[in-house]
């Protein structure tokens, strides 16, 4: 029988929930239908205009709730908490006009790197950018300082297609995702400003899907070299807690059926489960997806973990005989030599979007090295730079100065180009073949961290994954997200409809005629139509 989740726990039970006939709870009305379409319509939190909505969705903060059956306290922070910057004068906005200034140097090594495309010009565009984005906040407040600095990450992107490394030409574009986001412009470059620096929204997404090709063809090669682990590994060794804030209002089925499911999957794998149902940081101005930085490095630092596994809340486990463990060996064995065990160098496992890093679900190593990155990214999205969500801050984190040092696999590939031809134009972004990397090309990205494929921890939902050309859940995945998804009203179903499947797979009954079955398990292409058709009508009504 098909099961629904009622909205309050049981008497006495902390995590617990009862459970319904589908009809009691979804209702089937025309109102439920509607607002399902309004929802698959809109885009992911991510890609939101807005940073709260990007990175999170609901009052849960797109954050997973942790929770060890005594959820922990409210933490403090070991500094004043400003909330942001202040304003700046008009001088100061407009300091990227100033011939005295960093910005007209960019601006000058961005124009002799766009007539000249070799190793000299992107080596001196590359370290102005990194010492202009080094003071954060300083970039982000005049659109054309934006535009500028993306158009620097994007012509940067393609030099190094041409100077043969495509892995850190694909980060780059990722940095000047970021950067645009930061226009607050709906994800768009201005037309004027964008016409002024040779950019535009539009080019950068192409490339990077591009890029993304070479990407691709590279982590393949990478990831066949690694030895398997069985995916029900359990490391007893290995002490793992699960982290999450599901700080929801009533309303909203996370709130109860997000942290039944992690306690059922920790308690069969013996994993600490840490659930904050409330801002973990509260009346001291942090946002409650900034707060999720803070509060894994205050887990790490407190030396009862080896490994903290970060969930956001509307991430249901799908597969509960996956352990964390088999993805912990899977990705962080020696890189050299897989079988000689765990690679003590290795301190983040991420996985990505069609964007960029996904902060999302993610795994992290207890050592010096992570609990310092997470504490500058909480720094940069809170104090520094407050345009900037938790994932944002953590690509900056970790991609931003490993990929605008130019490596030596890109000096000389150069210098063999240049060689075989001075005066050879740099090509189009299209004409390198997929495969042309150099031999022993490396991520652009700090080395202690490993980018780990999506559908090991964050299958999309099948709309989001098409919409987003991201991967799409495929039962056997370790779980799903569904980001975008706001409005409790058309977003229960869902989160309901995977915790049953969760619970007893075997038994569950597929209906093709139920729409939230159809975005959580597909076919993608019937969930498409369906979706599609539901938003025409609600539109024309």
């Amino acid at each position: 029988m098909s099961l629904m989740t009622s909205w309050a726990p049981l008497p006495g039970m902390l995590l617990v929930v009862w459970l319904l006939p589908v009809g009691m709870a979804d209702g089937g009305t025309d109102t439920h239908i509607a607002a399902a379409a309004r929802a698959a319509t809109d885009r992911a939190c991510h890609l939101s205009e807005d940073a709260d909505h990007r990175n999170s969705c609901g009052t849960g903060g797109g954050g997973g709730h942790g929770q060890d059956t005594n959820t922990t306290s409210p933490l403090s922070a070991p500094f004043p908490l400003s909330g942001g910057a202040d304003g700046l004068s008009e001088d100061d906005k407009w300091r990227c006009a100033d011939e005295s200034s960093p910005w007209s140097e960019l601006r000058r090594a961005f124009l002799a790197a766009s007539d000249n495309a070799t190793i000299e010009t992107a080596d001196a565009l590359s370290r102005l950018l990194l010492h202009v984005t080094a003071d954060v906040h300083l970039p982000l407040i005049p659109t054309q300082c934006n535009v500028g600095v993306v158009a620097a990450y994007h012509l940067l992107g393609r030099m190094c297609l041409w100077f043969g490394d495509a892995l850190r030409g694909y980060r780059l574009l990722q940095m000047a995702q970021v950067f645009v986001f930061t226009l607050r412009n709906k994800n768009k470059v201005p037309e004027i400003e964008g016409q002024r620096w040779g950019t535009s929204d539009e080019q950068i997404i192409a490339d990077m899907q591009e890029l993304r090709k070479h990407y691709a063809a590279w982590d393949m090669a990478r990831r066949a070299l690694l030895t398997p682990v069985p995916k029900d590994f359990r490391d007893p060794k290995l002490r793992i807690g699960i982290v999450s804030i599901c700080a929801y209002t009533d309303e909203w089925a996370l709130k109860y059926v997000t942290p039944h499911n992690r306690q059922i999957y920790a308690s069969r794998h013996n994993y600490t489960y840490l659930v904050h149902d409330t801002h973990p940081m509260p009346n001291q101005n942090v946002h409650i997806q900034h707060a999720k930085l803070y509060l894994l490095a205050h887990h790490l630092r407190s030396g009862r973990y080896d490994w903290l596994m970060w969930l956001d809340c509307d991430s249901i486990i799908m597969d509960f005989n996956r352990t964390i463990d088999s993805i912990i060996h899977t990705y962080s064995q020696q890189r050299d030599e897989p079988s000689s065990g765990l690679d003590p160098n290795v301190g983040l496992l991420i996985t990505e979007e069609g964007w960029g890093l996904s902060s999302a679900n993610f795994l992290v190593r207890n050592s010096p090295w992570t609990i310092s990155v997470l504490g500058r990214a909480f720094v940069m999205a809170h104090v520094h730079q407050p345009l900037f969500g938790d994932q944002d801050a953590l690509i900056m984190t970790l991609i931003n100065e490993a990929a605008l040092t130019l490596s030596r696999a890109i000096r000389l590939s150069a210098l063999i180009r240049r060689l075989i031809s001075d005066a050879a134009p740099a090509p189009a972004i299209h004409s390198q073949e997929v495969g042309d990397e150099v031999v022993g090309a490396t991520d652009a990205i700090d080395v202690r961290a490993v980018v780990i494929p999506q559908h090991e921890m964050n299958s999309y939902d099948v709309w989001n994954g098409m919409f987003l050309r991201s991967h799409a859940y495929e039962k056997g995945d370790f779980l799903i997200t569904f980001p975008g998804c706001r409005e409790p009203l058309s977003c229960n179903g869902l989160f309901v409809c995977a915790a049953n499947y969760a619970l007893d797979p075997s038994n569950f009954t597929y209906d093709q005629h139920d729409l939230n079955h159809l975005r959580v398990f597909g076919p993608p292409l019937k969930a498409f139509e369906a979706y599609t058709q539901l938003a025409s009508r609600t539109q024309m009504a």
